[in-house]
This record gives structure tokens, C-alpha cells and sequence, in this order.
């Protein structure tokens, strides 16, 4: 992918002429000439016209065109593109036009200030196009009208072949960038010396009246596919993210790869290109160190020694790592635990820990919760944090423990032993450079249902009455007498993967913000489906949130007053592998977590067919609830508060890490109530997930997907603005 560099181009160019010609008299940029104008301005035009004589004259010959359509004409007679740079700030950027029109080049070629050189031609329109483009004002490009001699420079006998040239790179340019351009040359060219057409000029460069009356239909086109795009072309505009980021130039998003560097660089113009600020210093990119483990027990087992000995086969019996920075992990005559499902929970009145000491000590904890097994514990069929095997290994690592072995259930975990097992390949942590992890719980792993049969077996415990016994209040752990010498060798990698994210500043409440997410990596490259296809490609999960995020950030932007809060656009990574982006983002972030009043996060959101339900899990938990309600019924639809969580759903994406830091979070589900029971969705997500067909396709529907995205910028926009930041109903 190309990349325009403002800094390299603008800059530099910049300081030359700053540094070349001090502020004397003669303005050589001309950056007063309209200075009066433009402090006469009592409200942004809607379009700048930008250039030199060709842009000037027609002001002076049509001035109605200009008043008529809100657009400020800002030409200087003989300026060349250089000159046209110095002062796009004054009478571009400053202005806050919704659209500019640039159109330079003829007296580059005509030599006005020199010698012409078609790179620092095309370089000085590419850099007042990025310029544009990095404060949220959309692009049109021009073609350079023809001429084929110029009166006062009558030497230069080949400016037609230069024109041609030039506006040749314009035009690909501009196609490259998703500008509008708009080809004079090809409506006003005439004979074979490719000289403007007598019809519309007197000299041959500059155009009559009549030369006007063909380029204004031009230009009118394109502003209006230019600003419609902007205001009513969203669904086209999402669509073309999910493409981009789903299609096969991006390798499937892997994370430490070629196709990372292409996605964080493509997600981070876009950003720039939407106005939008870096939220890190001056880098949209905050670096993310992570450790890569692969271990293996020695031998490929552990053996336990109690009444009896027996061997844990690795991976039939269990699989386990490490986040440690080390070759080696020895837990001499380690002791077995057996602590119900782990979980300490006050307000539920269960302690699995209650009397037990487990500090150095591998404890073994059934995954899910007891509300499982028992619809009147916790929160029944609605798992709890308490539930996931992260809480577990959190658990263990407060308390001390040197390991903890989750007790697999295909039914409690709603996964088979096959997702557990591809522990054995490589485990992703966060890497802390000064400890080297080493305060990180030494081994992790799930533990089988036979494997953990063996271990109570060598302790001489009953397996199916001590499981019983965990699922009913006031179970007390049970200290296994049984043994293991575990030794773990360990490959480990550190590398560098980056979140990316752009801010809109708020107003007078900028110290705090809003927060929309949507994770970026996907699985690279893998296991080729029936098709041979093996690239997994990730339109949905997570294009289209990425899409979405990038939609309520041009949105937001284009407001006439700005929110309130600022607002921050986080595109995180490796949400796949833990969500350990958006926990990095939570530990070191932009905006406090205390000043952060919402995480609105987007996972998986096309392709949706309209419904007339929102469904939101996790709500009746905060004061978003009131928010969701009232700008569903905005649109006409009622909203379903699913406490159906027995997959842990609610916990499985990046707004998780936020709600852990008191961050009120919420996700909205795909409806069922269908507006047009004839149209059900054709892709549904157990066709896509996590596999190569997770490709966007031209007959999607978005219906839904818009919806949701516009329910969502109400209820942004509505936090930002409140006056209190909305609260937890409970915690």
C-alpha cells in the first residue's frame, strides 16, 4: 500500500519557504490576500474552491455560482502549487469546509517560480490533499485544464505532453485515495496540439464564461457524490471498511504479522482522514508487548504419587502453559487442591475457599458457576464472571497458588475438549518487560474429565460424590493427598503487537470521555475449509465492528457542535486470544477508567437483518438501559433485556475489561422479531464463525446492521452530553 506522508511532504516544504523567505512585504504565498475575506466569514463555506487565475477569474466572471452554492472561491492569479500549500491552512483548513476543490498545476508547467519538476508538483497536491483529508474536509481533485503554449513563457513548446502527464498521476491518485476527481481536460481539450478549446477561451488558457458553463456541471457532480457519500451514502461507506478489512490483501488481520502492519496503517489513516486525533501522545498506536509460550511436560506426563501412582498423559488427560519469561517451570512435589469451582463470591454466600490454605498449592475448579447445576444458586442458566476459567486462574493467582487446573465439562463450558486442547500450541499473554511475568500464575491448564478421574483415584477420593457434594452450598475444598513433580519446559517469544486509536476531543467536559470498541485481529492464515480456502478472513468478526466504530467516528465528526465528552475510538487488538488489547487499553488508558463514562462495543454485527427487537445482554445492570430504550423507540422498535448468558457470551468480548473496571457495558444481539419475515438472514453467524467463509459477500444485508449503528450514535451521544455519567444499578 502506498503511503502519503504529510510530515515528509508538507513539512518539509513548509520549512523551506519559512526558512527561505522571511515575512517581508511580498507575501510570497500569499497568505493575506484573502485574509479580510475569510475574517469576514460568519459560518463555514460548504466548499472551497482552491487555485490560481483559472479559480480567481471564474469568481469574478460567475460570482452567482459561487453565493448560490455556499462556495468560497479562493484563487490567486499566477500562484503555483507550492505557493497554493503555504496557504491552505489560512484559506483551507481554517475555514472547516465540508469539501475542497483543488485544482493546480498549470503555471508549475508554465515555470511561474522556476523550473518545473512534476514530482514536486504532483508531491505538493498530494500534500494539501492529506492536509485536507487530516482535518476531516473531503477531497476533490481536478484535472490541470489543457493548454498547449502559454503567451508569457512562449520557450515551452511541450506543455501539452506535461499536462498529460500530470493529471495522469492526478487522476490514479485520487482513484487510490477514494477522491472525487473531476476531468476538465478531457470536456475542453481540442485538436491534435491538445490545446484548450477556442469555444471556451480568449487566450488559450484561461476559460470564458462559456468554458465556465462546462465546468461547473463537472464540479457540481462531483461535490454532490462527494457530500452525499458523506451524509447519505453510510450504508455504501460501511460496506466498502467490511470489504477492504475482510478481503484477502489483509491476510486475515493475524496479529505480529506483515498483514498487522497493513491493517494498524490502513485503520490509522482512516482515522486521520476522519479528523480524528491520536489518542497516544502523537501516534494513534499504543504498543502491546506479548509473551508466546509453547510447553510441554517432561516426558509428556506428570506423574501423581498418593495411595496409588498414575500418570497424566499430556494432551488425553490435560494440557497447561505458562506467561512466566522462563525455559523451565519446577513444582517439586506439588500438592492437589480440589476447590469446587473456585469461587469466592460475598454476595451470592459461596466460598470455595473457606478454611483452605492454597498457596503454593495446584487447585482443580470446575468451570461454569453452581447456578449450572441448580437454577436457584447465583444467577441459574445465566453464567457469572464467576464462571469463566479466567476467573478461576485470576482466582488462584490471588491466593498464591502455584497452579490451577480448570475441570473441563463439554455442557458447562459449551465447548469440547478439542478448544481446550489447542492449549498445547502456542498460549498469548501480556508481557511485562520489568518482571519478565514473574509474578504470573506459574502453570495454567484444563484438566479432563478422566485426568482428573486418575488424580482422585490415586488420592483415593470418590469422583462422582465429591462433584455432587461441589455443586450444593457449603461445600468445603478438599486437600487432595496426592502429589506431583511437574516439570514444564517452555519456548517462549516476546513480541510486539499495537492497539489503534483516534480521538474527537469533547467540550467542556474533555477530561472525560466515551469509549467505542471493536477488536481487529482475526486468525490469519489456517486449516483450508471444502473449498481449499484458507485464508480466514474476518468481514464479520470483526470487520463489520470495525466498520461500525469507524461510521460513528465520521458521524460524530461531522456534528456541528462537538459532544461535550470527548469521544474515543479504540480499535484493539488480540481480542481473539483473550482479550488482552482492550486489557492493556484498561490498564494504561487514554482517558481515566474513573473519567470514562461508557464502553460501547461492536462484535459481529453484520450481516443483520432489520428486526423490531433490540435484544441487550447484560442489561438492568446500569443506567445505559435508559439510553437503549430511548433511542430504540426513536425508531420505532422495543428493546429485549436476554439474561440467557449460559455461554458466557457477556464476558467474551473487549467491553469486558471495561465493565471489570467499573465501566458501565452493555451488548446488543441479534434480533428475531423480523420486520420482513420473507428476508431471514442468509449468513447466519454458524455458517461464518471462525471460519474461511467469514468473507463479505455483495448481497449482505445491513438493514439491521444500520440500525444498530444509528441507535448507537444516539445513545453515544447522549452520554457524552448528559450531565452525570450514567451509573451501575448494582455491581
Amino acid at each position: 500500500m502506498k503511503r502519503y506522508l504529510l510530515h515528509d511532504i508538507a513539512t518539509a516544504v513548509l520549512c523551506f519557504f519559512f526558512l527561505t523567505f522571511p515575512a517581508v512585504a511580498q507575501d510570497w504565498g500569499g497568505q493575506n490576500r484573502y485574509a479580510a475575506d475569510n475574517a469576514a466569514l460568519t459560518s463555514s463555506p460548504r466548499v472551497v474552491l482552491l487555485g490560481d487565475s483559472i479559480t480567481e477569474l471564474w469568481y469574478k466572471l460567475d460570482p452567482g455560482f459561487f453565493t448560490d452554492h455556499d462556495f468560497a472561491g479562493r484563487g490567486i492569479s499566477g500562484q503555483v502549487s507550492a505557493q497554493m500549500l503555504v496557504r491552505f491552512q489560512q484559506d483551507v483548513v481554517a475555514l472547516r469546509p465540508q469539501a475542497v476543490v483543488i485544482n493546480a498545476g498549470t503555471n508549475d508547467v508554465a515555470e511561474n517560480q522556476g523550473p518545473y519538476n512534476e514530482d514536486h508538483t504532483f508531491g505538493n497536491i498530494v500534500a494539501m490533499a492529506q492536509l485536507a483529508k487530516a482535518s476531516g474536509i473531503r477531497v476533490i481533485l481536478t484535472s490541470v485544464l489543457p493548454a498547449a503554449a502559454f503567451r508569457w513563457r512562449p520557450a515551452i513548446t511541450d506543455a501539452a505532453d506535461k499536462i498529460t502527464t500530470l493529471n495522469a498521476r492526478i487522476q490514479a491518485y485520487a482513484e487510490e485515495q477514494g477522491f472525487c476527481y473531476v476531468d476538465y481536460y478531457a470536456a475542453m481539450v481540442h485538436g491534435e496540439n491538445r490545446a484548450l478549446n477556442p469555444s471556451y477561451s480568449n487566450d488559450g488558457v484561461h476559460p470564458t464564461l462559456a468554458g465556465y458553463a462546462v465546468m461547473e456541471p463537472l464540479v457540481l457532480e462531483a461535490i454532490e457524490k462527494t457530500l452525499l457519500n458523506a451524509w447519505t451514502g453510510d450504508e455504501e461507506l460501511l460496506r466498502n471498511w467490511v470489504k477492504t478489512l475482510g478481503s484477502d490483501e489483509f491476510g486475515g488481520r493475524m496479529p505480529m504479522t506483515e498483514y498487522e502492519t497493513r491493517t494498524i496503517d490502513y485503520l490509522a489513516g482512516e482515522m486521520r482522514g476522519l479528523g480524528l486525533q491520536p489518542a497516544f501522545g502523537d501516534s494513534y498506536f499504543q504498543k502491546v508487548l506479548t509473551i508466546s509460550t509453547v510447553c510441554k511436560p517432561e516426558g509428556g506426563k506428570f506423574r501423581v504419587k498418593g495411595k496409588k501412582k498414575i500418570d497424566l498423559l499430556f494432551p488425553e488427560d490435560l494440557v497447561v502453559w505458562t506467561a512466566q519469561a522462563t525455559r523451565k517451570v519446577e513444582l517439586p512435589a506439588a500438592e492437589f487442591v480440589f476447590c469446587g469451582f473456585g469461587i469466592d463470591a460475598p454476595e451470592f454466600d459461596w466460598n470455595d475457599f473457606d478454611g483452605v490454605d492454597v498457596r503454593g498449592k495446584i487447585i482443580i475448579a470446575m468451570v461454569n458457576d453452581p447456578g449450572f447445576y441448580d437454577a436457584a444458586l447465583f444467577q441459574g442458566k445465566n453464567m457469572t464472571y464467576y464462571g469463566r476459567w479466567t476467573y478461576k486462574f485470576e482466582e488462584a493467582q490471588r491466593r498464591g497458588a502455584a497452579g490451577c487446573l480448570v475441570l473441563h465439562n463439554t455442557a458447562a463450558a459449551s465447548y469440547g475438549w478439542n478448544v481446550a486442547a489447542n492449549h498445547t500450541g502456542s498460549n498469548l499473554a501480556l508481557y511485562d518487560e520489568a518482571t519478565r511475568n514473574a509474578d504470573a500464575l506459574p502453570v495454567k491448564g484444563w484438566l479432563h474429565e478422566e485426568g482428573c478421574r486418575k488424580i482422585f483415584q490415586a488420592a483415593g477420593v470418590d469422583f462422582e460424590a465429591t462433584l455432587d457434594a461441589a455443586k450444593q452450598p457449603g461445600f468445603k475444598a478438599i486437600p487432595l493427598k496426592a502429589r506431583a513433580d511437574i516439570v514444564l519446559h517452555v519456548e517462549y517469544e516476546i513480541q510486539e503487537t499495537s492497539n489503534v486509536a483516534g480521538v474527537l476531543p469533547g467540550t467542556d467536559l474533555a477530561d472525560e470521555a466515551v469509549v467505542f470498541s471493536a477488536h481487529w485481529d482475526h486468525f490469519g492464515f489456517g486449516t483450508p475449509d471444502e473449498t481449499g480456502d484458507c485464508i480466514y478472513n474476518g468481514a464479520a468478526d470483526n470487520g463489520s465492528g470495525m466498520a461500525a466504530v469507524l461510521m460513528l467516528a465520521k458521524k460524530y465528526s461531522e456534528l456541528p457542535i462537538r459532544p461535550r465528552r470527548s469521544m474515543v475510538f479504540l480499535i484493539p487488538t488480540l481480542e481473539e486470544s483473550g482479550l488482552f488489547g482492550s486489557e492493556y487499553y484498561c490498564e494504561h488508558p487514554a482517558f481515566p477508567m474513573e473519567k470514562t463514562a461508557a464502553c460501547i462495543n461492536f462484535d459481529c454485527i453484520a450481516p443483520e437483518p432489520l428486526t423490531r427487537d433490540v435484544v441487550v445482554l447484560g442489561g438492568g445492570a446500569c443506567q445505559l438501559d435508559e439510553y437503549i430504550l430511548a433511542c430504540a423507540g426513536a425508531q420505532g422498535r422495543y428493546v429485549v433485556f436476554n439474561d440467557d448468558n449460559s455461554d458466557g457470551w457477556f464476558f467474551r468480548s473487549d467491553h469486558f475489561n471495561f465493565v471489570k473496571k467499573g465501566v458501565p457495558a452493555v451488548v446488543i444481539e441479534y434480533g428475531t422479531d423480523l420486520v420482513d419475515p420473507s428476508r431471514p438472514n442468509k449468513y447466519p453467524r454458524s455458517d461464518w464463525y471462525h471460519k474461511p467463509s467469514d468473507e463479505y459477500l455483495e448481497d449482505w444485508d445491513f438493514a439491521g446492521t444500520m440500525a444498530h449503528i444509528n441507535m448507537m450514535f444516539g445513545v453515544g451521544l447522549s452520554v457524552a452530553n448528559a450531565e452525570h455519567r450514567p451509573l451501575w444499578y448494582r455491581q
